[in-house]
């Protein structure tokens, strides 16, 4: 396990850390929340040859077989850093779990992973909170809970799902549940409706069957009108 949370660890540093563990077979966590990661993506959008922390860790992982649990939270991930990130998760095989929540990634970032969730049998847990993501993307997540019977945690707390998003999220769910053994949803400060603050704490079980469970800050029956 490494852990530098909170060690002002930027893009540059990021790219030497990735570099030394990509054949690396000890570290199987890997902790780099509220750090730089992100702060040169404004200089990497206008020269393709800039290489960003995300960027870097997305090549590793394509590598790497020991690592099972990313943390990036509270960082700066974005446009095309995200993008080309959530490229890469389509070749890693070894990754459980991945935050990426408070980072801002956006509908297309979100969208790239969302097809990934489609076919990958590792990832059972992901952060995707506070993101700036919209219904389309969250109806592309829900189409990948389809295929995808491995996940059982997905945080979405903080995006905007709207109607569309929530209701094909909770369809989703109920259509692929065969597939599942247990799934926790959290939407928590989720604006359904775009300017309702009604605050709700939920949770919904699929029959009588612990398939998912889903956690709202929102009145529910709202979230459908």
């Amino acid at each position: 396990t490494l852990v530098l949370n909170g060690a002002d660890v930027d893009d540059n540093e990021a790219c030497n850390l990735a570099a030394a563990i990509t054949h690396n077979h000890s570290i199987s966590t890997l902790e780099l929340s509220h750090n730089l990661l992100g702060k040169i993506e404004s200089s990497a959008a206008v020269n393709p040859h800039i290489m960003t922390g995300a960027m870097a860790l997305g090549l590793m992982l394509e590598i790497n077989t020991t690592l099972t649990k990313l943390d990036v939270s509270w960082n700066a991930i974005k446009h095309r850093s995200a993008e080309k990130f959530a490229t890469s998760l389509m070749k890693t095989k070894t990754l459980r779990e991945l935050h990426l929540g408070h980072n801002g990634i956006g509908d297309e970032a979100a969208q790239l992973i969302g097809r990934v969730l489609k076919s990958n049998t590792s990832l059972t847990t992901i952060d995707l909170s506070y993101n700036s993501l919209h219904p389309k993307s969250i109806g592309v997540l829900a189409n990948a809970l389809m295929f995808n019977g491995y996940m059982s945690l997905m945080k979405l707390d903080g995006n905007i799902l709207g109607r569309i998003g929530i209701t094909a999220m909770v369809a989703a769910i109920q259509r692929s549940s065969d597939k599942m053994t247990k799934l926790n949803l959290t939407f928590n400060e989720c604006d359904c409706r775009y300017r309702y603050s009604v605050v709700w704490y939920c949770i919904i079980k699929y029959q009588s069957f612990d398939f998912y469970i889903l956690h709202m800050f929102y009145l529910f029956i709202t979230a459908l009108l």
